[in-house]
């Protein structure tokens, strides 16, 4: 490699190096808490989510086609259990 590449490859790796060293000043800023509560915040509403698939499966009688009889019911139709289709009246 010539004396020029070299050179170019040194002063990229200068830049990368600040503008890690800047991240780094500016992440310190973000407070300890903001971080812990997005993170409690985004855990209740997975364990939220979680909750109510629960609740769907046994609400619909532990039916494994629980998505397409509560899809059926959302759209005003009525399940029929024996033939496992959505009815509309």
């Amino acid at each position: 490699m010539n004396v020029i590449g070299t050179s170019l490859l040194l002063s990229l790796n200068n830049n990368v190096i600040q503008i890690t060293k800047l991240i780094l000043e500016k992440m310190k800023n973000i407070s300890f808490v903001f971080i812990i509560s997005t993170l409690l915040i985004v855990m209740t509403l997975l364990i939220c989510s979680f909750l109510y698939m629960c609740f769907l499966f046994v609400g619909h009688e532990f039916n494994p086609d629980f998505f397409k009889i509560d899809s059926c019911l959302d759209n005003g139709g009525k399940w029929n259990y024996d033939n496992k289709i959505c009815e509309y009246e």
